[in-house]
């Protein structure tokens, strides 16, 4: 007589959710920005969500904080020995937290005094290699990056926006790293997580675009993840992996994954003195971040101005005294 062999069918991936329950504090609440879900599949060896806030996890239990208002489509993915399945569910968030301006969120954003970064022109300013914070593969000369890196700027809010401004063109890693045109939408989201960097440093996750187009800072192909190894009033370190373009890994060399690292500068005067810097090869011109204030998002209505560089712009290394003028961008 044929038995037969009884194959165990496809797990259920169906699953809970509700706010979190705080029942510790003096008077009891529920938290709204704080969602907990529950696996209800009864078997599986391996668990995975992913929370649509930039984290995930393997339990089959967790919470996870969504610190801005609007819609999440969280996916829960088991897999046992009779296949997988995979349940999703949008998660309304209704309130956005207003959270301290302290601590990193202050270095990076400014608080109510905006910040607006660029690439630095120190030496080793844009590295590569195949460990975080490694750059053995490569490492940028001082002043040595094009002016059509110099004059990006990169702007962090408190309230979670993200402003990109390329001045119209950016270093496309893809076409050969001639500049492309590449336009910016005039809003971009962020979400800076403490200790979810490879090594518990703070995390900057840029989310894709509508489109699935992976958003960056600092290097085209590099993202949506990055860890900020070392920020100060105005200097910041971030590292983060490469990325294809749509936010997945990017290609890998002698079995090893690629690391950008880069060093930003805060500039006090954005209008002026990104275009100073960059018409300069990325050399700082004398008080450049000494004054000024800066504008809120990178669509100022001010006509941009072009640096002239009036005795020293054919002659490097650039003697002592150096005059510089400023005139209408033509």
């Amino acid at each position: 007589m044929d038995e037969g062999i009884d194959l165990p069918g496809a797990p259920d991936a169906s699953f809970d959710w509700e706010y979190l329950y705080v029942d510790t504090a003096a008077t009891p609440y529920t938290d709204s920005n704080r969602v907990v879900f529950t696996s209800m599949a009864e078997s599986g060896f391996l668990h995975f969500w992913d929370f649509d806030n930039g984290l995930t996890s393997n339990e089959m239990k967790d919470t996870a904080f969504y610190p801005q208002s609007g819609d999440y489509n969280v996916t829960y993915s088991v897999y046992s020995a009779g296949g997988s399945g995979v349940a999703s569910a949008v998660v309304p968030i209704a309130n956005t937290v207003e959270l301290p301006c302290e601590g990193t969120l202050a270095l990076l954003t400014g608080c109510d005094n905006q910040k607006t970064w660029i690439l630095s022109g120190e030496e080793g300013a844009v590295a590569v290699g195949p460990q975080p914070g490694s750059t053995e593969w490569f490492s940028s000369p001082a002043a040595g990056l094009v002016p059509e890196q110099y004059d990006d700027s990169y702007q962090f809010t408190v309230n979670g926006e993200y402003f990109y401004d390329n001045n119209g063109g950016t270093v496309n890693p893809y076409e050969g790293y001639v500049v492309s045109e590449l336009p910016v939408p005039d809003t971009l989201n962020y979400l800076l997580t403490d200790a979810a960097g490879l090594n518990g440093e703070p995390q900057i996750y840029l989310p894709p675009g509508d489109d699935g187009f992976c958003w960056f800072m600092g290097v085209w192909d590099s993202g949506p993840t990055f860890d900020i190894v070392d920020i100060t009033e105005d200097r910041m370190v971030v590292v983060a992996p490469q990325q294809n373009g749509d936010c997945t890994a990017g290609e890998r060399i002698l079995h090893f994954d690629l690391y950008r690292t880069m060093t930003f500068q805060r500039v006090l005067f954005p209008l002026f003195s990104i275009l100073l810097f960059a018409a300069c090869g990325g050399e700082e011109p004398p008080l450049l971040l000494s004054f000024g204030s800066p504008t809120i998002g990178p669509r100022s209505k001010t006509p941009p101005m072009r640096c002239f560089h009036s005795m020293c712009a054919l002659t490097k290394p650039r003697p002592k005294k150096c005059g510089w003028a400023m005139s209408p961008k033509t």
